[in-house]
């Protein structure tokens, strides 16, 4: 289950986003400022961050000076949220950990969209320091067989999140929101859609879609479906 961490001095805000990614199979944690952001990072590092620009307590640039000085929190994958009236210096801080900047309002499934790139984004980011570092250490030895594994296991992990972004894509490109929030997860060319919809037609359409995607080999579909009330 991946793990977020919510930083926004907004109460029903917080709220609403805690239950939203619940209810999507996300383990959420929040606070309310600064400090107690930075207290929750380095007691347990989440998959992504969710950081309000007017964070109470410094906002969210003392939080992100922090991470950057921080060899495991550099590698957290941030998206920063702004209301409008504060948006125009957000291009300055489009640099990693931020992977992505939103101004409010936005809707749900949005900010759910960018938190699964970003969540993508840092997985692909500490599977490939994990290998470059077993790389490194094959190069220093001159085990060239174990140094072409990895070459060909980041390779792989590369195609597999390629192709993840391109089913996410045809999804989308229907307009139907339940097909928006499908998650997609694919290992070595195997696809597993997981979520739920509101009919075993959309249930097929989904794989329908995803098995037109050149380069699926094989498809698990895990989607629940569950009729509106």
């Amino acid at each position: 289950m991946p793990r977020m961490l919510i930083a926004d001095s907004d109460g029903s805000l917080r709220d609403n986003y805690h239950h939203f990614f619940a209810d999507h199979g996300y383990e959420v944690e929040s606070v309310a400022a600064g400090l107690e952001c930075l207290d929750q990072l380095r007691r347990s590092i989440p998959d992504v961050l969710i950081l309000d620009r007017q964070l109470l307590w410094g906002g969210s640039d003392g939080v992100l000076e922090a991470m950057r000085d921080d060899d495991c929190l550099r590698r957290v994958p941030v998206l920063v949220t702004s209301v409008a009236a504060s948006a125009a210096g957000l291009a300055r801080l489009a640099s990693p950990p931020v992977v992505e900047t939103l101004v409010k309002p936005f809707s749900l499934p949005r900010l759910l969209e960018c938190v699964r790139f970003a969540t993508a984004q840092g997985q692909w980011a500490m599977r490939n320091h994990a290998l470059t570092g077993v790389a490194g250490h094959a190069r220093a030895e001159g085990d060239d067989r174990n140094l072409q594994e990895v070459a060909a296991i980041l390779a792989a992990t590369r195609d597999d999140d390629c192709l993840s972004g391109h089913i996410e894509r045809a999804l989308r490109a229907t307009g139907n929101r339940a097909l928006r929030e499908v998650d997609v997860r694919v290992n070595e060319g195997r696809a597993i859609l997981a979520g739920r919809v509101p009919s075993y037609y959309v249930k097929q359409l989904a794989q329908t879609l995803a098995l037109g995607v050149p380069g699926v080999q094989h498809l698990r579909n895990d989607l629940d479906v569950v009729r509106p009330s």
